[in-house]
C-alpha cells in the first residue's frame, strides 16, 4: 500500500527532530532563538487569566511552555508534539505538564505521553502558542479552524514562524519543511476565522532570529 504523503512527512520530520533532540537547546540558544520566544511569549501573558490555560503546538523541548511556567506558575500547561525525544526533554524542564504525543495534522491518534493512553485537547485555551511548527508543518486549511475552536472567545493564538528567505529555504531542507512568508500566513489566519491578526516586533538584540523568524497574534471573534 503506497504511504500516506502527510504520514510519510510526519514520520520523516519525527525522526529529524529525534536525532536534534539532545542538542537542540543549545543550538537555539546560539541563535538567539530560545531567547527571543521566550520574551515574544512573556509579553502574551497579560492576556491569560488566573488560572487559565496555554496550549503549545509542536511544544519541542519546551521551552516556550518553560518561559509560561516561569512567569505564570498559576496557569495550566498543555504540550503537543510528534517527536518522543523532545518530549521526553521537555517532560523533565516541567513535569506539571500536560504532554501529549500526536501530530497535529491527524487529531485522531493523539496520546498521553505519560501513559500511552487516548488523550485529547480542550476546547477553552487562554493562549495557544506555535513556535517553528504550526506555520512549517501544518495543514493551515485544516489546522488553523482547529486551533480557532480550542480557544476561548477572545483567546489568542500567538505563532513564531520561519520567513521565506534564502537562508531559511536552505535551513527547511534540512528540517523538512518549506517557509511560508509571514503575510501568506496572516492571510490564512484571517481565512480560518480569527480577528486583529497582526505582526509582532522581534527585537534586534535578537539577532539573527529578529531577520530570520517572524511572529504573528491573531484573536478569536468574542462569542
Amino acid at each position: 500500500m503506497r504511504e500516506d504523503p502527510v504520514e510519510k512527512k510526519a514520520s520523516m520530520s519525527q525522526r529529524v527532530y529525534d536525532r536534534m533532540a539532545d542538542s537542540y537547546d543549545p543550538l537555539m540558544t546560539m541563535y538567539r532563538y530560545a531567547p527571543a520566544v521566550r520574551e515574544i511569549v512573556g509579553n502574551a501573558l497579560d492576556r491569560v487569566p488566573h488560572q487559565g490555560k496555554v496550549l503549545d503546538m509542536g511544544c519541542g523541548t519546551g521551552f516556550a511552555l518553560e518561559a509560561v511556567a516561569a512567569r505564570r506558575p498559576d496557569v495550566e500547561l498543555t504540550g503537543l508534539d510528534l517527536t518522543p525525544g523532545m518530549l521526553d526533554i521537555c517532560r523533565n524542564k516541567i513535569p506539571t505538564a500536560k504532554l501529549i504525543l500526536g501530530d497535529f495534522n491527524k487529531v485522531d491518534g493523539y496520546r498521553a505521553f505519560s501513559n500511552g493512553e487516548p488523550a485529547g485537547l480542550d476546547e477553552d485555551y487562554d493562549l495557544i502558542i506555535s513556535t517553528g511548527a504550526v506555520s512549517e508543518y501544518a495543514d493551515l486549511e485544516a489546522t488553523l479552524p482547529l486551533l480557532r475552536d480550542h480557544l476561548r472567545p477572545g483567546g489568542t493564538f500567538l505563532n513564531i514562524g520561519i520567513g521565506r528567505n534564502p537562508v531559511n529555504l536552505i535551513s527547511g531542507m534540512l528540517w523538512r519543511f518549506r517557509p511560508r512568508g509571514s503575510r501568506d500566513f496572516m492571510t490564512a489566519c484571517e481565512r480560518a476565522g480569527f480577528q486583529k491578526v497582526t505582526r509582532q516586533t522581534i527585537r534586534w538584540r535578537w539577532f539573527p532570529t529578529n531577520v530570520l523568524k517572524y511572529a504573528v497574534s491573531a484573536r478569536k471573534p468574542d462569542a
